[in-house]
């Protein structure tokens, strides 16, 4: 079985508003681990999220690539911030 994946709340997602934080839990969406699970069927379900949530598909994608950083096993949310500003993810 493998290992449960990492959570983080969505507050260390850089580049989430409040607003947009609000928007994915009014949707269920309150911590990395669901934000992943929500898009992992990919585009079309990233689409829908973003649709039903009103955030931009180009921020929630972004979004998904930080919340997907933080799944590396020695890697905290200052870490993968610095990875995606690196162009990493």
């Amino acid at each position: 079985m493998p290992a449960p994946t990492k959570s983080y709340p969505l507050s260390v997602v850089r580049g989430l508003t409040a607003s947009d934080m609000g928007k994915l839990r009014r949707a269920g969406i309150a911590s990395t681990r669901k934000l992943l699970a929500a898009t992992a069927r990919g585009a079309k379900a990233e689409h829908a999220l973003a649709t039903s949530t009103g955030i931009s598909l180009t921020k929630l994608r972004e979004a998904v690539k930080r919340a997907d950083l933080l799944r590396v096993t020695g890697l905290g949310p200052k870490t993968a911030f610095l990875f995606a500003a690196a162009g990493v993810a």
